[in-house]
């Protein structure tokens, strides 16, 4: 059995046992390629594959060390097509492969292929680590696709991590980080070397006038010169090892995940440089973004992919496969056709994303109008064909009565604790069911909506009536009281005899009430309002639907459902527009040219910054395709807003960004 390297290592030939006398599962401390390649021999072949695409990646950004990316001209765009794009596929293809196994049968031709342009690339580039270490590692993909051996597959893995260590050794970051962590030694030995200097010149004086005592002073300054060297040693043995750590320290990391039974895919998408390793590459990352932004050819859509990568960002399969699946011709054709495909691949497969989601109708279902969203207020056949009938109309107006009455008997009475906000729900109720039936009808989910609002006013009301109730907290007056009481028992049949709000009512008991949604639901709609994504009148119902749920037990409980339904709708219908509408909007620019609906997608986009926790627990329930279809909708906006696509826009009354504590009015300034 092969023992763990730490263990051979501190220990000798002593073995650390577990309790049934195997090996423990202390973590793997690889230092050189033998013990590793040793380890993966022990290993399945898909192994292999993870843990050389996982090392290239690492240091794809040393491409920018070469010269000729930073000249312009012929130079820049040959190193572009033959170093870049070659070294971007073969990585793109070795780390498919590791994410997704089960279609290494569609990647194997992808991931040959990527290895002869690579490999050129190595050959043709002085700085050629980073290509070395992409064609390595999709050799690795590209032989344990096509054969169980390990004979191909492990040593391609050992390879890559060799060059990675190569490369890790030229890094100017890793050896800036090594001096760094070498610098108090590298002080002392600097101090104990002048200690030595001026203890000789001393020694050597006072062995002139005192043999003896000279020769104690010569032998002190021997001693210091020991020190020197010591603290010499110590911090070259210092640097070295953070030189090594930078390179090794991931891939051990990596391995024992391996050894902890860890999915090899889930493996695969983990952020690549682990938490507490050394992430020495990012200023050459910084130097390679600007050259690949600067050329103008869309590079954008490998920096994304990249950076997703750091970030262990989830992947959509079959836009990955088809990354780097595109036919050979087109590879040839360089990087400005490439990336344009890429470009369409994934607008098409955020359209497809966003195809997925359905607002559900027993929340407020949304639509795109103007530089809002605002709430579908059409009647369905069965409601307008419900507001026909002879009945429904003379209850109708009775429940408009009723609420006449109560509006006048509220605005005429005390204000009581907890009551605040109950002639704003009267109002509101009465404008809801203002008019010919018909046109109620057309709105008969608001006209629900504004009873459960009432509804909760009578719980609370009840619940302050009750007769060994602790609190001294008053009730509503009598009158007002019973006011209430006749308005609802007058208005719940009518609302009830449409079918729209006959299934608002009987879903209640369909969903399982959960507090941090109802946090999430409250969160996602007060920035909505804030960021002026919904009308003001919108923006006032769902604050009274909210407010609600936090009132009496029956009637709380209908206006939390719907609350978090309404939220995830509306999660839904911006994610819906984003997707339909991806490549051809614009974020930020002046508002005054901008069209009403790139507008609209600013607004959009400041609500899912504004509210990402929340928006990421309303959809924490629903489908893994679901939930991937928001995080990369958010993943896209944060980009953007790196970008600084948002700084553009001034400050305004009612945008999201006005509330920025003045941050990007600086910026943009």
């Amino acid at each position: 059995m092969l023992r763990h390297p730490r263990a051979m290592v501190d220990d000798g030939d002593r073995q650390e046992q577990g309790p049934d006398g195997s090996a423990d599962d202390a973590p793997l401390n690889f230092t050189n390629h033998e013990d590793l390649e040793a380890w993966l021999k022990t290993q399945p072949k898909e192994v292999s594959v993870v843990i050389a695409a996982r090392a290239a990646l690492r240091v794809l950004p040393l491409l920018a060390t070469d010269l000729r990316l930073k000249q312009p001209g012929a130079d820049r765009h040959k190193a572009l097509a033959a170093l870049v794009l070659p070294v971007f596929r073969a990585l793109a293809a070795s780390w498919a492969a590791a994410r997704f196994p089960a279609r290494s049968s569609e990647l194997r031709a992808a991931a040959a292929g990527s290895v002869a342009l690579a490999r050129s690339a190595s050959a043709s580039f002085a700085v050629n680590t980073a290509a070395n270490a992409a064609a390595t590692a999709a050799s690795a993909a590209a032989a344990a696709a096509k054969s169980e051996a390990h004979s191909e597959v492990v040593p391609a893995a050992a390879e890559t991590v060799a060059h990675v260590v190569v490369a890790s050794r030229i890094g100017d970051p890793a050896t800036e980080y090594a001096n760094a962590a070498a610098k108090a030694q590298t002080i002392r030995a600097a101090k104990a070397d002048s200690d030595a200097t001026f203890a000789f010149i001393r020694a050597y004086g006072a062995s002139l006038v005192n043999p003896s005592s000279g020769f104690k002073a010569i032998k002190n300054a021997g001693v210091a010169a020991e020190k020197a060297e010591e603290h010499r040693r110590v911090a070259k043995n210092k640097a070295d090892a953070a030189i090594i750590d930078s390179a090794w320290c991931p891939v051990s990391m990596d391995s024992s995940a391996v050894l902890n039974g860890i999915v090899l895919g889930n493996l695969a998408n983990e952020r690549i440089w682990p938490i507490g390793t050394i992430e020495w590459t990012h200023p050459f990352l910084v130097d390679l973004e600007l050259i690949l932004f600067a050329a103008k050819e869309d590079w954008d859509v490998w920096i994304d992919w990249y950076e997703a990568r750091l970030r262990g960002d989830p992947a959509d399969e079959d836009l990955e496969i088809a990354r780097v699946t595109l036919p050979e011709e087109l590879w040839e054709q360089g990087p400005a056709v490439v990336n344009a495909r890429i470009k369409e691949l994934i607008a098409e497969h955020k359209k497809k994303q966003t195809g997925k989601l359905k607002q559900d109708t027993k929340g407020h279902v949304f639509t795109s109008s103007g530089t809002t969203l605002q709430i579908v207020r059409d009647a369905s056949d069965q409601d307008s064909a419900a507001a026909a009938d002879p009945i429904i109309r003379q209850l109708h107006e009775q429940a408009k009565k009723r609420a006449g009455q109560f509006l006048e008997n509220v605005a005429t009475s005390e204000t009581v604790f907890g009551f605040e906000e109950i002639l704003e729900a009267a109002g509101a109720f009465s404008a809801a069911i203002a008019g010919p039936t018909d046109e109620v009808a057309a709105r008969i989910s608001i006209v629900w909506d504004e009873l459960v609002n009432l509804g909760s006013f009578l719980e609370l009301d009840q619940s302050r009536r009750e007769p060994n109730r602790l609190s001294n907290i008053p009730p509503l007056p009598e009158k007002t009281s019973r006011s209430l009481q006749q308005l609802v028992r007058s208005a719940a049949p009518f609302v009830r005899a449409f079918p729209t709000a006959l299934v608002l009512d009987n879903s209640t008991g369909e969903f399982e009430r959960r507090a941090e949604m109802l946090d999430a639901a409250r969160t996602i709609t007060i920035g909505a309002g804030d960021s002026a994504v919904l009308t003001e009148s919108d923006r006032e119902l769902l604050y009274r639907l909210l407010n609600a749920a936090g009132r009496g037990e029956f009637q709380g409980q209908k206006a939390e459902t719907r609350s978090v339904l309404t939220a995830r709708n509306l999660v839904y219908a911006a994610a819906i527009l984003f997707g339909t509408n991806f490549g051809s909007f614009v974020l930020g620019g002046a508002a005054s040219s901008a069209s009403e609906e790139s507008i609209l997608m600013n607004k959009i986009a400041g609500l899912y910054l504004e509210a990402e926790q929340a928006i990421v627990e309303i959809v924490s329930q629903e489908p893994q395709d679901i939930q991937f279809a928001i995080k990369d909708m958010i993943a896209e906006i944060r980009r953007r807003r790196d970008l600084g696509e948002f700084k553009d826009h001034p400050p305004r009354q009612g945008d999201w960004w006005s509330s920025k504590e003045g941050e990007d009015s600086e910026d943009s300034e």
